[in-house]
C-alpha cells in the first residue's frame, strides 16, 4: 500500500488570494505558478505552453494574466537564453512582500528584508501597550445591595402573616416581590389560610431537606393559586380587619393531597419562584 498522501497542497500567499485588485483569471494562474514554485528560493521556469495547460486556459490568456501580476507586483519575471535562443522566462514569486503591500523586495544577496507592513504592525503593537499602560485603573462600583422590606410595607391585614413568615423561616426581611405576592394574598386569602398554608410549607421543606430561609411569600401565593379562593364577606364595623375564618371553614375548603402530590407541587412551585424572581 502506497504511504503517500491522499492529495498535495500549494501554498498560496494569503495577500495575493485577498488582492481585490486583481481579476479570478490573475490569482489562478498566481496559484498555478505556486505549484511549480521552489519552495526555498520562491522561483520557477515553467514554460508558457505548461502554465497555459495546466491552467487550462489559451496563452493569450495566460500572457495577459502574467502582464496583471507584473503590474501589480506579486510577480517578476526574467527572460533566460541558451545557445542565443529565448527558454522558458524565470519566474519569481514576490507576493505579500510586494511594494502594493507595504513590503520590500528580496535584495537578492539572500538578505530578508523587512517590510513596512511589519514595520507598522510592530509599531501599533507598541503604540496600543503604551496607550494601555497610561489609562488609568479602572475603579470598581460595589453593586449596589438588593432593596429589602419590611412587615410594615405589607397590606395591613397581612402584617401579622409577613411577621409570622420571617420568624417561621429566620430571616430578617422581605423582597420587593413577596410585598407585591402579599397584595395578592390580601385580595384573596385570609390571614389565617395563609398562615396555615406557610406551617404546611415549612413541613414539606423540612421533609424535602430544602432550607427554611428559601421559603418565601411568591411560594405560598403559588401554593394558594392552585386551591379554591376565599372571598372575605362583609364584617360589622366592629369586628377587626384581620379577622380570621373559623378553622373548620378553611379545612372545609381544602382537599385532601397525598404525599407524591405534594412533592409534586413543591417542584412545580419551586420552578415558579425561579422564573418569578423570588
Amino acid at each position: 500500500m502506497s504511504n503517500e498522501a491522499d492529495f498535495w497542497f500549494a501554498r498560496v500567499d494569503i495577500d495575493v488570494a485577498k488582492d481585490k485588485e486583481l481579476s479570478i483569471t490573475a490569482k489562478f494562474i498566481f496559484t498555478i505558478l505556486c505549484i511549480f514554485a521552489d519552495k526555498d528560493k520562491r522561483g520557477c521556469w515553467p514554460s508558457n505552453e505548461t502554465v497555459a495547460d495546466t491552467a487550462g486556459v489559451s496563452e493569450s490568456t495566460l500572457l495577459r494574466a502574467y502582464k496583471e501580476l507584473e503590474a501589480r507586483g506579486v510577480i517578476s519575471r526574467e527572460s533566460r537564453f541558451k545557445n542565443g535562443q529565448q527558454t522558458s522566462s524565470y519566474t519569481l514569486i514576490v507576493g505579500h512582500n510586494a511594494p502594493c503591500y507595504g513590503g520590500v523586495i528580496d535584495d537578492g544577496a539572500g538578505v530578508s528584508c523587512m517590510t513596512d507592513r511589519t514595520r507598522t504592525n510592530e509599531q501599533d503593537i507598541k503604540d496600543s501597550l503604551t496607550r494601555e499602560a497610561e489609562l488609568p485603573e479602572r475603579e470598581e462600583i460595589p453593586e449596589a445591595p438588593a432593596e429589602s422590606f419590611s412587615p410594615e410595607d405589607a397590606p395591613e391585614i397581612m402584617r401579622s402573616t409577613a411577621e409570622y413568615l420571617l420568624l417561621k423561616t429566620g430571616r430578617k426581611s422581605l423582597t420587593e416581590n413577596e410585598i407585591s405576592a402579599l397584595r395578592e394574598l390580601s385580595a384573596n386569602q385570609y390571614p389565617s389560610r395563609v398562615q396555615k398554608e406557610i406551617d404546611r410549607a415549612c413541613e414539606r421543606f423540612r421533609r424535602n431537606g430544602n432550607k427554611l430561609e428559601t421559603l418565601t411569600f411568591c411560594y405560598i401565593a403559588g401554593a394558594l393559586r392552585s386551591q379554591p379562593t376565599l372571598k372575605r364577606k362583609s364584617r360589622k364595623k366592629s369586628e377587626p380587619d384581620g379577622m380570621s375564618l373559623p378553622q373548620a371553614e378553611i379545612d372545609a375548603t381544602r382537599t385532601e393531597q397525598t404525599e407524591e402530590e405534594l412533592d409534586n407541587e413543591l417542584a412545580e412551585l419551586k420552578a415558579e419562584m425561579l422564573e418569578g424572581g423570588c
